[in-house]
């Protein structure tokens, strides 16, 4: 045994663990990125975060489009009034229209008064 020098085995194994911090750091990077991708409620809510004009909508009441028609929306076989700023978006916080909304497509929604002024359409309820 040799107390002032050091075995090539030790070398190695200095040389590996040294490596193997940097993409052990890169691993779990890479997977809280790929978590966060496969989340659409945390990447929307993350995005509410930065752009204040994005409103938080998990407490929103969940339905699914039933029908819509000239300044109404009908969520659950109830029709509410659309109101005159009306915005729509995914998600992922994308803009959408009117036309984008079909019948079955689960939304989240706020009314304001008893008028829908923002619709968020949603993967799965």
């Amino acid at each position: 045994m040799h107390t002032g020098t050091k075995t090539m085995i030790e070398i190695q194994r200095t040389a590996a663990s040294g490596r193997a911090k940097p993409f052990l750091r890169l691993f779990f990077v890479g997977l809280s990125l790929c978590l966060w991708l496969t989340s659409p409620t945390a990447r929307f809510e993350s995005m509410a975060a930065w752009t204040p004009d994005l409103p938080s909508f998990t407490s929103w009441p969940m339905g699914m489009v039933t029908g819509v028609s000239e300044g109404r929306i009908e969520i659950d076989y109830k029709p509410y009034p659309v109101h005159l700023e009306l915005k729509i978006m995914d998600f992922e916080g994308v803009q959408k229209e009117v036309k984008d909304l079909s019948r079955g497509l689960p939304v989240r929604y706020r009314l304001k008064g008893q008028q829908v002024d923002y619709v968020v359409i949603v993967l799965a309820p």
